[in-house]
């Protein structure tokens, strides 16, 4: 049903990581393939990588499977490990705010996954630590101006400094 509606990309669920037939699956069928590694054995995880097409198609997504998950819990050292393993690395969090997302974004994951509600007081567990409309906002702004602020303008001063060292260098000195 999930490939007739679109072919580009699925999330495997952390529970589902042992399900090597589905991962396999669907692997074949989409164009990319996030795999969530909560509640995972380093074992389990490191198994699908053996999977036909996973270099090609995976993207390991790092989760913590508690609900929500403290901040103490969140584990961001763990991406590392998964960056050895998966050319594109992701985060899906589960805890309440967008800081865990943020910090992901800051140690190089490249896709971000986090519940969404429009209303907290609806029914559910994860409405309770969901975020809102304006938190994913956050989280794009902060995307968008970390990528600027990596764009590599070389070690030697910038355009946007030539009127400070022309103007201002030697002030106090003779």
């Amino acid at each position: 049903m999930l490939n007739k509606i679109n072919k580009k990309i699925i999330k495997i669920p952390s529970h589902e990581i042992h399900n090597k037939d589905l991962i396999k699956k669907c692997l074949n069928i989409f164009d990319q393939v996030l795999i969530s590694t909560g509640a995972a054995k380093w074992t389990e995880i490191k198994r699908i990588t053996k999977i036909n097409n996973y270099k090609k198609k995976a993207i390991m997504m790092h989760c913590v499977s508690s609900y929500p998950c403290e901040i103490k819990n969140i584990n961001l050292p763990r991406i590392e490990a998964l960056k050895d393993i998966s050319k594109n690395v992701g985060y899906s969090g589960h805890y309440f705010g967008i800081e865990d997302a943020i910090g992901a974004i800051s140690v190089g994951c490249t896709y971000i996954e986090k519940h969404f509600t429009i209303n907290r007081k609806l029914p559910g567990r994860d409405n309770k630590f969901a975020l809102l409309p304006g938190d994913l906002k956050k989280i794009a702004k902060f995307r968008d101006n970390f990528q600027l602020m990596n764009i590599d303008r070389g070690l030697d001063l910038q355009k946007c400094e030539m009127s400070t060292y022309k103007d201002y260098r030697g002030r106090w000195s003779k």
